[in-house]
C-alpha cells in the first residue's frame, strides 16, 4: 500500500511539472524598425551649343552664337531651353578681341541630398599664358582671367553674389591653372523637380593684344569646367566637405588634387 501511494504521488509531481511548464508568463515586447532609404547626390553640367567653324550657319549669326532649339515653345515647359544644350563642351577660334557664348551651368536633379556645389575651371597651357602676359606686361593672372573669362573676374574674385572665386592655383605638373568657384550655399532640390543654378559665366572674351607669336603659343589651347558636389550632411563646413571630396577623389583616380 505504501509502494501504490509513492508510485502515485510520482505520477502526480510528474502530471503537475508538465501543466506548471504550460503557464503563460504576462510579458510584452516591442521594437523600433530603422528603415534606411538609399539616397543620393547627382548634378549635370551642360552650356549652350554654339555654332562652330565649319557649321551650316544660318544668315545673321556666327561662329560662337547658340544654335536655337527649333521645338521651343516659350509656352511649353516641356519643349525645353530657348537654345541647344552640349554637355560635351565647344570650339572656338582663337580670334583676337573676339567674345563667344560660354555659360556653363550646373543643374541638381531632382531628389538629391542636401548638397555642397562647386565649379572648377582649368586652364591649359599655363607657361605659354605666364610668357605672353609678361610680354604683354600684363598681370597674371587676373588680367588674364579678364581676358579669357567675363569681365565681371577681377583680381581672382567674381563681382557676383553667386559663384564666387575660392581659389586660383598653378599645376606646375601638368601646366595648368585651376580656378575653383563654390556655390555660397548649401542646395537642395525638391522631389519633383531639378534645380537649375546660375550660369558660372556667359562669355568668353578672348584679349585683343595677342599677336600672331602669342597665338601660336596658345594652340590647343583649352577650358576646362567640372562640376562637383557633395552630401553635406556629416561636415560641419564647406572645406570639411571639399577636403573629404578631393581625398576620396585622388584615392579613386590616384590623382593628386591641385
Amino acid at each position: 500500500m505504501k509502494k501504490t501511494f509513492i508510485i502515485l504521488m510520482c505520477a502526480v509531481l510528474v502530471v503537475s511539472s508538465a501543466a506548471l511548464g504550460t503557464i503563460a508568463y504576462l510579458t510584452d515586447r516591442q521594437g523600433v524598425v530603422n528603415e534606411f532609404t538609399v539616397g543620393n547626390v547627382q548634378i549635370e553640367v551642360d552650356e549652350s551649343d554654339v555654332y562652330e567653324e565649319g557649321d551650316d550657319i544660318p544668315e545673321g549669326s556666327e561662329v560662337g552664337d547658340p544654335k536655337p532649339n527649333p521645338d521651343y515653345d516659350p509656352d511649353d515647359p516641356e519643349s525645353g531651353d530657348e537654345n541647344l544644350r552640349t554637355d560635351e563642351g565647344n570650339t572656338y577660334p582663337m580670334v583676337p578681341a573676339a567674345e563667344y557664348v560660354k555659360d556653363p551651368t550646373m543643374t541638381v536633379k531632382a531628389g538629391s541630398q542636401e548638397s555642397y556645389v562647386r565649379m572648377v575651371v582649368t586652364l591649359t597651357k599655363a607657361t605659354a599664358l605666364k610668357e605672353i602676359f609678361d610680354d604683354l606686361q600684363a598681370k597674371y593672372p587676373a588680367d588674364f582671367a579678364n581676358g579669357f573669362l567675363p569681365e565681371e573676374h577681377t583680381g581672382g574674385t567674381w563681382n557676383s553674389e553667386k559663384w564666387p572665386c575660392f581659389s586660383m592655383t598653378e599645376d606646375t605638373e601638368n601646366d595648368t591653372f585651376v580656378l575653383e568657384y563654390r556655390y555660397p550655399e548649401t542646395v537642395t532640390p525638391t522631389q519633383e523637380a531639378d534645380l537649375e543654378l546660375e550660369p558660372l559665366f556667359e562669355k568668353i572674351v578672348i584679349p585683343g593684344q595677342l599677336n600672331n607669336d602669342h597665338l601660336e603659343k596658345l594652340e590647343g589651347f583649352t577650358i576646362d569646367v567640372q562640376g562637383h558636389a557633395i552630401q553635406s550632411l556629416g561636415f560641419d563646413t564647406a572645406d570639411e566637405a571639399w577636403a573629404a571630396f578631393d581625398a576620396q577623389t585622388e584615392a579613386e583616380s590616384g590623382v593628386v588634387t591641385p
